[in-house]
């Protein structure tokens, strides 16, 4: 049997009904997402309690705390709680990439990269391995290998959106306005981003200024293409 298992069970059964910290259920808290400061209370309660009884528990609790301390920026205190994750399960890929993912967002590349490529080592399969590095190449200026990653995503992954969007950003710095079209229409033909969605972003921007259609007509696309070769700015139009 999983000792972190048996801990992390342990801690809810511990515990009277009336006790005020099992009101606030400490395991279903780290689990929570979103109150970055109830999780991060809630798993530091449940590694505590470990400590107290002699186990560990899961990595999934390291991991949980860490999220939430990069939600508020705290990312050196997320990477020590993913470096207790991956020591607990050292052969899952995902502990390397979220590691990776706090080292590229504290400029730290070197590792990043490092951790990133290992768990593409671990598990080729994961379209969001690829897709992180790719993420973190772009981060770093390098688009042609970004582009390359992202391509990687793409294959493993024919509908990832976000794989799509990001391409095309990155064909857009590269000035590819082709291929960033190209996959910017893959992105709305997968009903995330929809023709009036684009419209109403161009029109923002000063780049179209026709009426809200449902469909992609002509007006809408020579906007689009227009944004492109303008580098795909994000400000309107002076």
């Amino acid at each position: 049997m999983n000792m972190a298992r048996v801990v992390t069970v342990a801690f809810v059964a511990l515990l009277s009904p009336q006790s005020s910290v099992a009101q606030q259920d400490p395991v279903r808290d780290c689990r929570r997402e979103g109150d970055a400061a109830r999780v991060i209370r809630g798993c530091t309660a449940v590694i505590e309690h470990g400590k107290r009884i002699g186990g560990y528990p899961e990595a999934w609790v390291f991991v949980n705390r860490a999220l939430a301390y990069e939600q508020i920026g705290e990312y050196r205190k997320a990477i020590v709680d993913y470096d207790l994750a991956i020591k607990l399960d050292p052969k899952n890929p995902v502990g390397y990439m979220i590691r990776g993912n706090a080292y590229v967002k504290l400029g730290d590349f070197v590792r990043g990269l490092g951790d990133l490529k290992h768990a593409r080592q671990i598990d080729e399969s994961d379209h969001r391995i690829p897709y992180n590095l790719g993420v973190a190449e772009e981060s770093r200026g390098n688009f042609d290998a970004a582009v390359s990653h992202y391509s990687e995503a793409i294959r493993l992954k024919p509908d990832f959106v976000n794989g799509y969007n990001n391409r095309a950003n990155v064909y857009c710095r590269l000035e590819r306005v082709q291929e960033s079209m190209d996959d910017r229409l893959a992105s709305m033909s997968l009903g995330v981003t929809t023709p009036r969605t684009s419209q109403r972003f161009l029109r923002a921007l000063g780049y179209y200024d026709g009426p809200a259609t449902a469909s992609m007509d002509a007006a809408t696309i020579n906007a689009l293409r227009r944004w492109t070769r303008d580098g795909c700015p994000q400000n309107q139009r002076k």
